[in-house]
Parts: C-alpha cells; structure tokens; sequence
C-alpha cells in the first residue's frame, strides 16, 4: 500500500493489481495537493482555449484555442509527477512537497519534456503503419517521461533509460498501462455520467444554450481535475517499481534510511 508523506514510501517489486492500487491510493491520500497543482494548470488551460475559440472567427480559431490551452495543461502534468516523485522519495527535491515548488521544478524539466514529445511525435508518424510496433515500443518507453522528470535526463536519454527498465518487464509493464488505462477510464465514464445528467437537468431548467455549453466546459475541466492526479500518480510509481525490480532502488533507500536514523 503507498500513502506517501514526510518520510516517503519504499516502493518494493510488486504485482501489477499492487501497482495500480499503489497510485491510488497515493493520488487519494494527498488529493489536496495533486488536485490544486492540476488546477493550477488545467482552470488557466480550459479559460485560454475558450478565450482564443471565441475571439476567432476562423475555422482553426478553436484548433489554435486547443494549441495554447495545452501548454498550462502540459505544465500542470510535469508538475503532478513531481510532485508524486517528491512524495514517494523526499531526497527528490529539498522540503515538502507544495505545489509551487513542484511547478518550480517541473519549469526546469519543460525544455526537456517538450524535446522527449517533439521526439516521440516523429516517431509515432510511422509506427501508425506498424501498429504492432508501436505497441511495443509504447511500453518501452512508458517510464520515459518520469526519467525526465526524477532524473533530469533529457529525451534521448530518457528513451535509452526507460527501454533499460523495461527490458525483462515488457509484460509486467503492458498489463499495468491497461489495468490503469482501465481504471481511469472507469473512473471518467462514472464522472462523465454524472456530469451528463447535471448539465441535462440544467439545459431544461435554464434554456439557455450559452450558459450550458459553459457549464459543461466546467465540468470538463473538473473531470480533468479529478482524473490527472491518479493518472500521474500511477506512472509515478510504476517507474519505481520498475527501478526496484532492474536495480534494487528499494534496497539503497532503505540503507539510506536506516543510516540517516542511526544517532
């Protein structure tokens, strides 16, 4: 079980139900924080793409819209798997984990990430014909993005870093994504649900159209809200289970741990 806090948590080699569980619990137990990081960028995200869709007249107004409300949401994600980072292993970063000491370190680690997507994007151009490929290779680089962030790599390290990882647990990492693909997108499906029927009741109290399409952008945005930290949270803390199971990354903390407790 992960909770996470003040002294971290010893992310041992795990089944992969332990994994997914692992992320969420540690998302539930400091949702506080994850969720108010993730409104830092998803509420500035969602306003910038609405600013920008209705200012346009042009057809791609609402495709630039998209564009630049990404950039706060992209951010908002680097600066969860810091966090999360920050609260397995506190030797991350000085300090309690806070959110604006998480966007701190997520700023140093943007040019990075952005160069590992640039990267992927070329890549993924091709691997549409070769779907199989893909599909390999999307599990090999799956601990890519939290070497960018834990270890200040850059994208081609970070590619080279997370197929070194993954190299005998191809599988073990495969059926992780799609048992927290799944979870996810259960929890969305029942927030979807419920959203749907509150923007239906108001549609038919108000009739106002104007007033529902920004009722229903809220509730995207809150769904984004809720989603994010447990997403985030679960990569989070594959990629240790990864480093326990190829390095022994549990071992060292907890001789770290016990020399730093010895008077």
């Amino acid at each position: 079980m992960v909770g996470g806090g003040a002294a971290g948590v010893v992310i041992p080699p795990m089944g992969v139900g332990e994994i997914v569980d692992g992320g969420l619990t540690l998302a539930r137990r400091n949702f506080r924080l994850l969720v108010t990081i993730a409104a830092w960028g998803v509420l500035p995200g969602f306003a910038v793409q609405a600013l920008v869709s209705a200012a346009g007249t042009s057809p791609i107004a609402p495709v630039l819209g998209s564009l630049v409300g990404a950039v706060p949401h992209a951010l908002a994600w680097i600066a969860l798997s810091v966090a999360c980072a920050w609260l397995v292993d506190p030797q991350f970063a000085d300090g309690s984990p806070t959110t604006a000491g998480s966007f701190r370190v997520a700023l140093r680690r943007v040019f990075a990430m952005v160069r590992l997507m640039l990267v992927l994007a070329v890549v993924a151009l091709p691997l549409v014909i070769f779907f199989p490929v893909g599909i390999y290779l999307v599990v090999r680089w799956a601990a890519a993005t939290n070497v960018v962030v834990v270890e200040r790599a850059g994208a081609l390290r970070a590619l080279r870093r997370s197929w070194e990882l993954t190299a005998r647990a191809w599988w073990h990492t495969a059926v992780v994504i799609l048992l927290a693909t799944i979870a996810i997108a259960v929890l969305e499906l029942v927030l979807t649900g419920m959203v749907g029927m509150v923007i239906g009741i108001a549609q038919f109290l108000l009739q106002m159209p104007t007033a529902t399409v920004v009722l229903a952008a809220t509730f995207r945005s809150a769904i984004s809200l809720i989603v994010l930290p447990f997403t985030a949270a679960i990569l989070t803390v594959l990629y240790f289970e990864l480093r326990a199971r190829a390095e022994g990354y549990d071992l060292n903390r907890r001789i770290v741990e016990l020399a730093a407790a010895r008077p």
